[in-house]
């Protein structure tokens, strides 16, 4: 099936078929039963938006789509609670907005859902992009206002996935109170590039506001993750969000990834400017690949995040658990331990038993 997303019509001319229909500027696909649907697009920019219905299981290919929602409280690409299989083709860009009640993600693929993204020409393959802009406490890909982030995995294409405010770039939303965890992230192919946004506090991939980063597998691809740049409460490169989220769990056998932060991890632990400590690096496991982890201020390169309270109480996030097996991994920080604790402000760093260099 064929769907022009800036007409909403088919190549015949309807506005509705099997398993997909087209009303009021919402494109819907309700499929159940793993059918393909092209989204065409020619690049230039729409507020048509899609919406994958809850339960839906279903194949999308973008092709040249450009939607910019930003001015409305709505997800250029909703598949909450939906399994999704996206494949690119051409150049693709998706932009949400906001408005009271309702703060979304570039891709809302938020807890419950299940999205696999690769190229349209096969796995590990290059060729079509993504470019999704969350809006203020919306992830790039992943969930939205208080959302956490859903089952997300990417074997190909070129991702560029930004969040705002205090989410992730892939993983959780904004909102803390005990949510915008990560969910489950896994690598295997492509050029990923994920940042949490110029003045956010979410990890490039991983918690957004005070979220933990869920569990996160990087086996091959290259991969580019930032945390947000909120001065003095950033979070993790890879990992937990700003305001003291944990690493979560963080595996990576192959591939070259990158992951750099301000006073958080580069891999593992958010900052913090509250009493009570930064976040901890969780359990991080290297067996393979290219690893290069930078933290640019008091977080470590791999291990806990940085801590900014200078009051009784304020100390970095500790390394837990960090094993390297194989691989060429570099970890430097510029206050904080290679490989270990964050730092206080007073310098002094805070280390656990159980990690192997």
């Amino acid at each position: 099936y064929f769907i022009d997303i800036e007409t909403g019509q088919d190549s015949y001319g309807a506005t509705s078929g099997i398993g997909w229909s087209f009303i009021n500027g919402v494109l819907t696909i309700n499929d159940m039963a793993s059918n393909t649907y092209e989204i065409i697009g020619t690049g230039t920019q729409t507020s048509n938006r899609v919406v994958v219905a809850s339960g839906a299981k279903t194949n999308v290919i973008l092709s040249n789509v450009n939607i910019d929602v930003s001015g409305a409280p709505e997800s250029a690409f909703d598949m909450t609670g939906a399994t999704v299989n996206l494949y690119l083709r051409g150049t693709n860009t998706l932009r949400s907005g906001m408005g009271p009640g309702a703060i979304r993600a570039g891709l809302e693929a938020s807890d419950g859902s299940t999205l696999t993204i690769t190229s349209a020409r096969g796995d590990g393959l290059l060729d079509g992009s993504l470019n999704a802009f969350g809006s203020p406490n919306g992830a790039g890909i992943g969930g939205g206002l208080y959302g956490d982030g859903g089952n997300i995995t990417i074997n190909g294409g070129t991702i560029t996935a930004t969040g705002s405010s205090n989410s992730a770039g892939i993983g959780g939303g904004g909102g803390g109170a005990g949510k915008g965890f990560g969910g489950i992230i896994t690598i295997t192919g492509g050029i990923v590039i994920a940042d949490g946004g110029a003045g956010s506090v979410g990890a490039g991939i991983g918690g957004g506001f005070e979220g933990d980063g869920g569990i996160i597998t990087i086996t091959g691809g290259d991969v580019t993750a930032t945390g947000g740049g909120y001065p003095n409460n950033n979070g993790a490169g890879i990992g937990g969000g700003g305001f003291g989220g944990n690493g979560g769990i963080t595996t990576i056998s192959g591939g070259t990834v990158k992951a750099i932060s301000g006073g958080g991890a580069g891999i593992g632990g958010g900052s913090s400017s509250y009493p009570g400590g930064s976040g901890g690096g969780g359990v991080i496991t290297i067996s393979g690949g290219i690893v290069t982890a930078t933290s640019n201020d008091r977080g470590a390169g791999i291990g806990g995040g940085g801590n900014y309270y200078s009051g009784v109480g304020g100390f970095g996030g500790d390394s837990d658990t960090v094993t390297i097996s194989g691989g060429t991994v570099i970890s430097t920080s510029a206050n904080g331990a290679g490989i270990g604790g964050g730092a206080n402000p007073s310098g002094v760093l805070s280390f656990m038993a159980g990690m192997s260099r």
